[in-house]
């Protein structure tokens, strides 16, 4: 349904809704906006916190169509839209390009329920098997998720930098999972990177691996939510006797996240302050 949605298409839905709204309301249109989203999964988590009287959540097709619908919609001056998109890793960037976007403080909306919340407990003590309760520390879950992660987010960030054009998307983490060190087997992860790459040499990954990994730099903000969540699937099945898709792991997570921990992200806050500026009451009262 959203997958040909373009940015021109949500300019002219959101111009329609406005026109209805606007026909309806009789206060006038002050004190309402318009939020666009990347997909239907991020509008489910911020539906249950918005206020509906207020701000109408817009369903897109991805960054992209969220990025090209606000800058049409800000050529015209409309000025009551907000867009939130992940960063992927790029940071403060497109906020500098676009100033009526919110880009994720981590590398997308997953990570940052992950980073804010204790969903990650509540789900595997909520689901773990009976049995193995005893025999699980969840104080060291946030760093299992993390060293599984690790290899492949510093990959992602040091093939973007260099022009590399590593194809992460189809890697298997069952696959390079290795259960003896509790960690990925790096040798699988650079094999199968290089499959289809012959211009970069294991050997030059490995190097630039080493090199990124003793940087100091705080890598945790460059893993991906998906990634996270399909580290966790191998956990809750290693750990907790519990098999589990990735798709599955993200939808508990948003399920599991209380309205307190919402309210700690940075998205809810910065949200919050754009709101505020236009006298808008975006959330729903605490």
């Amino acid at each position: 349904m959203f997958e040909s949605i373009s940015g021109e298409d949500l300019c002219s839905q959101i111009l329609m809704e406005f026109a209805d709204f606007a026909l309806r309301r009789k206060d006038g249109v002050s004190g309402f906006a318009f939020l666009v989203v990347e997909g239907p999964d991020d509008m489910r988590l911020l539906d249950a916190h918005a206020d509906s009287r207020n701000v109408s959540i817009v369903i897109g097709n991805g960054k992209k169509s969220v990025l090209d619908c606000l800058k049409k919609m800000n050529d015209t001056g409309f000025l009551n839209i907000l867009g939130l998109v992940d960063s992927d890793g790029d940071g403060p960037s497109i906020e500098e390009q676009i100033e009526n976007v919110v880009t994720t403080e981590l590398y997308d909306l997953d990570a940052e329920i992950l980073r804010y919340s204790k969903v990650a407990e509540r789900v595997f003590l909520h689901n773990c098997h009976v049995a193995k309760l005893r025999q699980v520390d969840l104080r060291d879950l946030d760093a299992r998720l993390e060293d599984i992660v690790r290899d492949i987010s510093v990959l992602r960030q040091i093939s973007k930098a260099k022009g590399w054009d590593l194809s992460f998307r189809e890697l298997s983490l069952h696959y390079l999972y290795d259960g003896s060190t509790r960690k990925l087997n790096r040798a699988k992860l650079v094999s199968k990177l290089t499959e289809k790459n012959s211009k970069i040499s294991p050997s030059q990954i490995e190097l630039a691996l080493d090199a990124a990994l003793s940087s100091g730099e705080e890598w945790y903000r460059f893993m991906s939510g998906h990634d996270l969540a399909k580290a966790y699937a191998i956990v809750l099945y290693e750990d907790g006797d519990v098999r589990w898709k990735a798709d599955t792991v993200e939808k508990a997570f948003r399920s599991a996240l209380w309205p307190g921990e919402f309210h700690a992200t940075s998205i809810y806050t910065r949200i919050a302050r754009w709101a505020t500026a236009r006298r808008i009451s975006i959330w729903e009262a605490a």
